[in-house]
């Protein structure tokens, strides 16, 4: 996705985001089941993906040294497109939690949310897949859109990386802590997952995806009685993962017929 000038070729980039966005091609992360999630997440997310993901470099790579790269690609992004937003504008939250504070947005109903990434994320490609692509295909429900880039206050007042999404307004209560073994548990396992405590916290998997942070404040109960979870820390469940399941596709549910696609 760079040219031979060392800049980003756009029209490439574009071409290669249409066939994900039809649902002809997936991103060799996930897959293309899952890429309907990321589809969801709009243009933006589906274009840096791929442009993260095309530009990867070996193992041997210093961490910090991606997460620069990572960051500066997707400032030339951000520049190119028009979406890089001062982050002047984004002074005064309604609201704000570990790692993301929110703002009202433009769209009737939605509001917007600027994620400082590095929180639970160790690259910027990493919470594209994990906090937008997977949490929009297991809760489409709630759904991100990414909309643009800035910078923000990090824990330790210092300005760092942010992305810009934005989500439906939920009306809703908060789950009451007394509320998490009744209300949360039974619902997840309702939708497969199974769980373990670490921590005081319960960390939910079944063998494709592991969900952690579903704390009280990211979940709301509407007014219907109805769960929906607004912020979630998703990630595939492969063996590096601590709590030994294998990631597998050939169970029905993940699409796994890969004769019909193409993967970048």
């Amino acid at each position: 996705m760079i040219d031979e000038n060392g800049k980003i070729n756009f029209e490439q980039l574009r071409q290669t985001a249409d066939k994900i966005l039809n649902g002809t091609a997936r991103i060799n992360i996930l897959s293309l089941e899952e890429e309907k999630g990321r589809a969801r997440g709009g243009r933006e997310n589906v274009e840096a993906s791929i442009l993260l993901t095309a530009n990867e470099r070996p193992n041997g790579e210093k961490r910090a040294n991606a997460v620069t790269r990572q960051e500066n690609l997707l400032i030339e992004y951000a520049n190119e497109k028009g979406v890089w937003i001062d982050p002047d504008k984004f002074k005064n939250p309604i609201n704000e939690g570990d790692e993301a504070k929110v703002f009202p947005s433009p769209t009737m109903g939605y509001v917007l949310k600027v994620f400082d990434y590095k929180r639970f994320s160790k690259m910027p490609l990493e919470f594209l897949t994990n906090r937008i692509s997977l949490h929009n295909y297991i809760f489409p429900d709630t759904a991100y859109t990414l909309i643009g880039f800035t910078t923000t206050e990090d824990f330790t007042g210092r300005q760092t990386f942010a992305f810009i999404v934005e989500q439906l307004f939920v009306q809703g209560s908060y789950i009451h802590p007394a509320e998490r073994m009744e209300v949360l548990i039974p619902e997840m396992i309702k939708l497969g997952f199974k769980y373990k405590i670490e921590n005081l916290k319960p960390i939910f998997f079944n063998k494709d995806y592991i969900i952690r942070d579903l704390h009280e404040r990211n979940i709301l109960i509407t007014q219907e009685g109805n769960l929906r979870f607004i912020d979630t820390v998703p990630e595939l469940n492969v063996q590096t993962s601590g709590l030994g399941g294998v990631r597998e596709y050939g169970d029905g549910r993940i699409n796994s017929d890969k004769s019909n696609y193409s993967s970048f």
